[in-house]
């Protein structure tokens, strides 16, 4: 038994974050359905595993962009294209001449 306890392989850091992940997350992974949302809470759960977890530094960052931005999002693109750019399909070919 002295021997096992002396080998015995600690859990590097892969296995500490995806024992931390199983902890957090739990029982919840089935209602993860929502890819965005999912990808947003592991970035965050990676950011506060790396020390990056500071709600004051974050906060600043925000407010700086939001000031550069005059506290606008970006404009998103519409979800139908006008009848005079049609930009969302590929042209449609030309018809050919032919003269008989």
């Amino acid at each position: 038994m002295q021997y096992q306890i002396a080998t015995r392989v600690l859990p590097g850091p892969l296995e500490q974050f995806l024992h931390h992940l199983d902890a957090t997350i739990g029982g919840r992974t089935a209602r993860l359905t929502n890819k965005t949302r999912a990808d947003a809470l592991l970035k965050l759960l990676a950011a506060q595993r790396n020390g990056w977890g500071n709600e004051t530094a974050w906060a600043q960052r925000i407010r700086e962009h939001l000031f550069a931005h005059r506290g606008r999002a970006p404009d998103q693109r519409q979800h139908t294209d006008p009848a005079t750019e049609p930009s969302h399909r590929a042209p449609l070919p030309r018809p050919t001449r032919v003269d008989f």
